[in-house]
């Protein structure tokens, strides 16, 4: 994702409710330590303000330590300047490559993983849910939150086939969750927990509704995720807008509020939600 962190930081909306409200539910399945001393680690933590707004409530009063990580530098920067102080850290982390330096720092492991809208961008799901199982203390567990289907693929697809932004959408694939075609994602989520060593597990697929109310909430939402803009001059994006918006009209998920002269968006979608313990 290359969008500014501080746009994202004020565009992230559906994040943080979907977030709140599945944090709201898990908080009591969580298996928190009986002395309060829990330390959880947060991955893909963006601008850091869901950890810091929604996690950071549900932890016990004399937590031992809370860490988020991102793979985008500028996010954890950002995070670090904003809410970093004693047992509350970031860095920069794929949890999809190396995560050396997080078992040497971290050697004693984490006994809470949460990840909420990250793994969808992860093509190699083993990888990144075995390193998770790795991070973990022997009785961990994790709570993994992501996209296994949205329109918004869909769009992104259509639009790489257009010959005019085709150049800026080679990659097109590697930003489409790897869910997004499955027959029975949670079930697929589900076996790829069993194989990596988790005892108990439980995946289901959420289905959700977000309506964004008229055309410049959509186009600051889209601006804040969409991983094609930043090769793009500033005319270039204002014309990938005007077809993104068309190809959404045309796709029948929009709505026109004539009392506004405006459009509603209004996106279905199906979140992946698993809990796993170790």
């Amino acid at each position: 994702m290359n969008a500014p962190v501080t746009l994202y930081h004020r565009s992230n909306d559906v994040q943080r409710q979907d977030a709140k409200d599945i944090l709201d539910e898990y908080s009591k399945v969580i298996k928190w330590r009986k002395d309060g001393r829990d330390s959880l680690l947060d991955i893909g933590c963006g601008s850091g303000d869901v950890m810091i707004d929604f996690i950071l409530p549900i932890m016990p009063k004399n937590f031992s330590k809370l860490m988020g990580v991102d793979i985008a530098e500028d996010m954890v920067k950002h995070a670090k300047l904003l809410y970093q102080r004693p047992k509350i850290s970031f860095d920069k982390c794929n949890i999809a490559g190396d995560i050396k330096a997080i078992l040497v720092d971290h050697s004693e492991g984490f006994d809470h993983v949460t990840s909420f809208y990250c793994l969808h961008w992860e093509w190699n799901q083993k990888k990144a849910i075995k390193n998770i199982f790795d991070l973990l203390k022997h009785d961990g567990d994790c709570l993994l939150v992501f996209l296994a289907k949205h329109p918004i693929f869909d769009v992104y697809k259509k639009l790489s086939q257009n010959n005019k932004w085709a150049p800026f959408m080679e990659d097109v694939d590697r930003f489409i969750s790897p869910y997004h075609h499955r027959e029975n994602p949670a079930a697929d989520f589900n076996e790829l927990l069993k194989s990596t060593g988790f005892t108990t597990y439980n995946v289901k697929l959420v289905d959700k509704t977000y309506v964004y109310g008229g055309l410049n909430t959509l186009k600051r939402n889209v601006s804040a995720i969409n991983p094609f803009l930043v090769n793009m001059s500033p005319n270039e994006r204002e014309e990938f807008f005007e077809d993104y918006i068309k190809t959404i009209i045309h796709m029948n998920i929009s709505q026109k509020d004539e009392d506004e002269n405006d459009y509603k968006f209004i996106s279905s979608y199906k979140l992946l939600v698993a809990y796993a313990r170790k």
